[in-house]
């Protein structure tokens, strides 16, 4: 998957929303990381755009940022498939 793909999410998908910055947080007194502060599942099947891929997480390997309905959310790439269009 690159930024610009169209993807298939289904219903179900787990989308997050992330703090920008992680500055606070003292991760040698946590064991968890960040937590996403706002959560969303979809209730229906939904295409999304992929706006930034790779982000190298200790805790999600496979996540991608996508767009949907005006924001940008945080998505395990795991959960989407790649929309191969004519």
């Amino acid at each position: 998957m690159k930024v610009g793909d169209l993807v298939y999410a289904s219903s179900g998908t787990r989308l997050m929303q992330f703090r920008e910055g992680t500055e606070e947080i003292d991760l040698e007194k946590t064991y968890i990381g960040p937590s996403p502060i706002i959560t969303h599942v979809l209730e229906r099947p939904a295409f999304l755009l992929i706006t930034k891929i790779n982000l190298a997480d200790e805790y999600y390997h496979t996540a991608v940022k996508v767009w949907h309905e005006g924001s940008e959310w945080t998505v395990d790439e795991n959960e989407l498939k790649k929309t191969i269009l004519p």
